[in-house]
């Protein structure tokens, strides 16, 4: 067995992770956060200049960044970045550097740019303040404590003289993008997005199945389920009164791929096994559906067999066929929970239909 050791460490592993392992995470940390925020930075930049673009007089100008703010909160809700302020402070920042974003300004968070914005009114100032912050880390604080006591105008600190240059994990103004709201909400808007979606997709086909007044019953949502010795999640677990058998239903909005098919499999066993009646229940029927921006796919797998088969309507026995939507049924019902993500003509259905060979 491997022990970790680090001059200086007399404890060994057992006092914790090596030092060099934490260091290599943190910088990790700090580099995604670098990157978020300059996104962000240019994100801004290029909302500043669309609204800049429209050329618009002083009343005019206050009434687009007052409808505009009020459309992005209604888009984008949990955004506390689109507020008319801030509209203004993009507007201002694409004002002010109308060529490009320079890179000094990516090292430094939303906050310090709208300090310079606020507190200066030339090009070089503005960039001799924000490389300073960046090389040596400064928060806002102390930036805006530089500023107010001129130290651009002290004989030893000309103009776009940097000076020293801060490690980038001992920088605080890296820290702070850590924790910085417009950056976070920046790195966590895809699995948000993903999540968001996923709920609007469950919603859909709860009711779409019920709607059918063919005999689903709603069960259970994220019904946690175990086989194999692994643990994992039903997304919808309903009972079919007229087929009396489970029905799984797994939700995927990342694109299909072979292991999803697996991991229903293995959630329609757990059921058959864990939650069927076998004195009562048919064998336990899996649905998944895989929703995303390129297709829509439908497939149904069915449970109590050495192996679960892959079925399509034309496979399934009559009695099923009759009781189940079909796979095009059930992609035109999802499709409409997809418009916030995609346009529906976006959408190419691919719809699985056929059986495994020799069926």
């Amino acid at each position: 067995m491997t022990e970790f050791r680090e001059a200086g460490d007399h404890a060994g592993a057992a006092a914790g992770p090596p030092r060099a392992i934490t260091r290599e995470i943190t910088r990790s940390h700090y580099r995604s956060a670098l990157t978020a925020n300059a996104e962000l930075i240019h994100q801004y930049w290029r909302i500043g200049r669309h609204i800049l673009g429209h050329r618009l007089g002083d009343t005019r100008y206050d009434e687009v960044l007052a409808r505009l703010a009020t459309g992005l909160r209604a888009e984008y809700p949990w955004s506390r970045g689109y507020s008319r302020a801030n509209l203004h402070h993009m507007t201002t920042f694409a004002a002010a550097w109308p060529e490009f974003v320079p890179q000094s300004l990516e090292l430094i968070p939303w906050g310090h740019v709208v300090v310079l914005l606020d507190l200066l009114d030339d090009r070089p100032t503005r960039e001799f303040y924000a490389m300073k912050a960046a090389h040596e880390g400064w928060t806002r604080s102390t930036l805006t404590m530089m500023i107010r006591s001129g130290l651009h105008l002290r004989p030893d600190h000309p103009l776009y003289d940097t000076g020293r240059t801060v490690p980038v994990e001992e920088r605080d103004c890296v820290r702070d993008m850590l924790t910085d709201p417009y950056v976070t909400e920046l790195l966590d808007a895809g699995e948000r997005r993903g999540r968001d979606l996923e709920a609007r997709l469950i919603d859909t086909v709860v009711t779409f199945l019920q709607d059918l007044r063919v005999g689903f019953a709603f069960a259970a949502r994220r019904r946690r389920l175990s086989a194999r010795g692994e643990e994992f999640v039903a997304d919808l677990l309903f009972y079919h009164l007229a087929l009396h058998r489970y029905v799984v239903v797994d939700l995927r909005t990342d694109g299909f791929a072979p292991e999803h098919a697996d991991r229903l499999d293995l959630c329609v066993a757990a059921v058959d096994e864990q939650v069927r009646d076998r004195m009562r229940d048919e064998p336990t029927l899996g649905i998944l559906l895989v929703a995303s921006r390129d297709q829509i796919m439908v497939e149904y797998r069915l449970g109590a067999m050495i192996s679960p088969l892959s079925v399509g309507p034309h496979t399934l026995p009559a009695d099923l066929q009759a009781a189940l939507p079909t796979p095009a049924e059930l992609a035109g019902a999802i499709a409409p929970a997809l418009r916030d993500d995609a346009r529906e003509d976006d959408i190419q259905e691919r719809i699985i239909t056929e059986g495994p060979a020799g069926l």
